[in-house]
């Protein structure tokens, strides 16, 4: 019997440790991991000193041959080819990038300017700088500059695509304020988006979710507003830190990193979750990647791991208890949708999206069950979602299996 006790404590010791995120030993010790991205299964992290690291298989290798600056990796994104942004660029360029998955790197032309960060889409890669924006069609191989329609000297710290429309976070300016800006043509000109902002409000991360946009900003918290029209109002119910560094989102859940932990929102920032235990005190959250598996963050300190599993789940909270089922939860081929409140002449729509937020499946539903062939689906963790009228009335996760 007390062989039992003990074994159950120390099984329950076990998976309280395991629920907390848990630190990759890496990139260097004591390194500001100040980039995150996930390509091909490897996770590419940029810092502030060291360059561009490597993760595979509980592994750290340096990826730096050929970049010329090591100093402040700000952002780094992919399509076919990883594009890295350098922040402290006066002594040469501040874009690199890498057609081998990080085994060599080569420079971009744009050169001598402080790079925040990175966006890109296909046939347009951006680049905010301290001189507002930069763009390229050509994947890098050459640069404009457009500054029209945006503060003096703005410094462009948060980028962001909305189908044809971009949105800009600005950080600092020598004329006409701050905050969120918009572009309808491909980045050459740019509008005031500040309703319920202000010109005030420093806005140093981005993110779109559906139809609404999340501002972060460096003393005020989260803002929130519809991506049609600016009608921002502030989210920081139950957000204890105010000073937001990053943003991820993963289907309708949302990220903060802050500079004291990083937090959760299931609801549409209507209230937020503090999810940092396992982290040190005072962890600084700079950067958040995920893939199917695994959610990544990078601190002030080293790159920490957590499982999606223990974070996504599902979330129905709109509509009525038990009304709506989805089966089975793990499949290699279909998922059923069963409505028991599905009227004839109701619609309501499915989205499936993977765990970068790439919409895989969008359908009607317009019968009490209705089932879907997810079948040439690559194996991973999906996340389900349900709406009516654009009103969320259940999220829920779905693993696809061989």
């Amino acid at each position: 019997m007390k062989k039992f006790i003990l074994f159950f404590c120390s099984f329950i010791f076990s998976v309280s440790t395991f629920a907390q995120w848990q630190s990759t030993n890496g990139p260097g010790t004591g390194r500001r991991v100040t980039a995150l991205d996930i390509k091909d299964s490897l996770l590419f992290a940029g810092t502030d000193s060291i360059g561009i690291y490597i993760y595979n298989s509980g592994t750290w290798t340096p990826s730096n041959s050929g970049l010329t600056n090591l100093n402040g990796i700000s952002s780094i994104v992919h399509n076919d080819t990883i594009f890295a942004g350098v922040y402290n660029s006066l002594s040469g360029p501040s874009v690199f990038y890498s057609a081998n998955n990080g085994t060599s790197w080569n420079s971009s032309p744009l050169n001598f300017v402080f790079n925040f960060t990175l966006a890109l889409r296909p046939n347009l890669l951006l680049a905010g700088t301290w001189y507002g924006v930069s763009y390229s069609t050509n994947s890098g191989a050459s640069w404009g500059g457009s500054i029209a329609g945006l503060p003096g000297n703005a410094s462009v710290d948060a980028l962001v695509f909305d189908g044809p429309k971009i949105f800009g976070g600005v950080t600092s300016s020598s004329t006409g304020g701050v905050g969120v800006f918009y572009s309808n043509d491909n980045g050459l000109n740019w509008n005031p988006f500040n309703t319920g902002l202000g010109t005030s409000t420093p806005v140093s991360a981005l993110r779109v979710i559906g139809s609404d946009i999340y501002a972060g900003t460096n003393l005020s918290g989260v803002y929130k507003s519809t991506t049609s029209a600016a009608n921002w109002n502030q989210a920081n119910t139950n957000l204890s830190n105010l000073t937001i560094k990053s943003f991820y989102s993963i289907g309708n859940t949302l990220f903060a990193g802050t500079s004291n932990g990083i937090f959760q929102s299931d609801n549409g920032a209507q209230s937020w979750t503090d999810i940092s235990t396992g982290l040190p005190p005072q962890s600084v959250i700079y950067s958040i990647a995920s893939d199917s598996n695994n959610i990544y963050i990078g601190t002030d300190s080293a790159v920490w791991i957590r499982p999606v599993s223990e974070l996504i789940n599902s979330i129905g909270k709109t509509y009525a208890e038990n009304s709506i089922f989805v089966y089975p939860s793990v499949t290699n081929k279909t998922i059923t949708v069963k409505d028991l409140q599905q009227k004839t002449t109701a619609q309501k729509e499915i989205t499936i999206s993977d765990i970068c937020g790439r919409i895989m499946l969008v359908k009607t539903l317009n019968a009490s069950v209705s089932t879907f062939d997810i079948e040439n689906f690559t194996k991973g963790i999906y996340l389900l979602s349900i709406k009516d009228n654009g009103n969320i009335l259940l999220s829920t996760r779905i693993v696809k299996v061989d």
